[in-house]
């Protein structure tokens, strides 16, 4: 489904080069299901109803949590291969999503990765005549995870018992015609396979210009590099100037700050 809501959207904003961080408990299971299986799922426990005739009610859970568990730190430190496999010809900036452990982490982080990047852009942006929207579109996400924290941290499992004897209730051919079986489901193959989606569904790029577009990440990816050198750089001197060493001496600062940053 073209659908904006759950990993997807995050994926959505982050091949852009826009949503840099992620609030995630990475050793949690997220109970993500892919949408075939649910669909699968409609029309067994449908034609399970109706043969059946019972009185009882049966519930389904069309769910992953007991039966394949997906935890982020699975893909922890492939999601940012994905994003750069299917790269988008529309990206603002350089791509790089980021884990982090908590919604105060998050906001902070995002001051200097989402907020001061949109207030420079959304500048520019009205000064040539456009319309900004950065600034409120992280405002709107910040609003929304300060909404859903109970639930991003909150680890949830749901039975699934029912649905796997569905699966052995019907013939073997059926089975494979209607496949409600997750076993082998690889969660970093989903990914790859989800982050192609994300650019063809949602950010409405075909992939004949998928080689124009990696050669466009590549130049972001210079001036990302660039752009870092330069606000070291100006760190490194505007410490040197207050200490009042020279840049020489001084130059132990700059492994220090490319530490602090790290940690955002």
């Amino acid at each position: 489904t073209i659908s904006k809501n759950g990993p997807q959207g995050f994926l959505m904003g982050a091949s852009k080069g826009i949503i840099r961080r992620l609030p995630v408990g990475r050793e949690l299971i997220y109970d993500y299901i892919p949408v075939d299986l649910v669909v699968n799922q409609l029309i067994l426990a449908g034609f399970y109803a109706g043969s059946k005739s019972s009185k009882t009610l049966e519930i389904f859970h069309s769910t992953s949590s007991t039966r394949k568990p997906f935890r982020w730190i699975t893909v922890n430190d492939k999601i940012n291969s994905y994003l750069h496999k299917y790269p988008l010809k529309s990206a603002v900036w350089y791509p790089h999503l980021k884990l982090v452990p908590s919604i105060t982490w998050f906001k902070i982080s995002a001051f200097f990765v989402h907020f001061l990047p949109a207030i420079i852009l959304d500048g520019v942006t009205k000064l040539s005549g456009g319309r900004p929207i950065l600034l409120k579109l992280h405002r709107n996400v910040n609003i929304s995870l300060g909404r859903l924290e109970k639930f991003i941290f909150t680890e949830f499992t749901f039975n699934a018992d029912n649905t796997q004897n569905l699966q052995k209730w019907i013939s073997t051919e059926d089975q494979d015609t209607f496949n409600l079986d997750i076993s082998a489901l690889s969660w970093p193959d989903y990914f790859i396979d989800l982050a192609k989606g994300v650019r063809i569904y949602l950010n409405n790029e075909k992939m004949s210009n998928i080689e124009a577009a990696r050669g466009k990440n590549t130049l972001l990816m210079v001036l990302h590099l660039l752009l870092q050198i330069a606000i070291f750089s100006l760190l490194w001197y505007i410490f040197a100037s207050v200490t009042g060493l020279t840049m020489s001496k001084s130059a132990f600062i700059i492994p220090i700050f490319y530490m602090l940053f790290s940690l955002l």
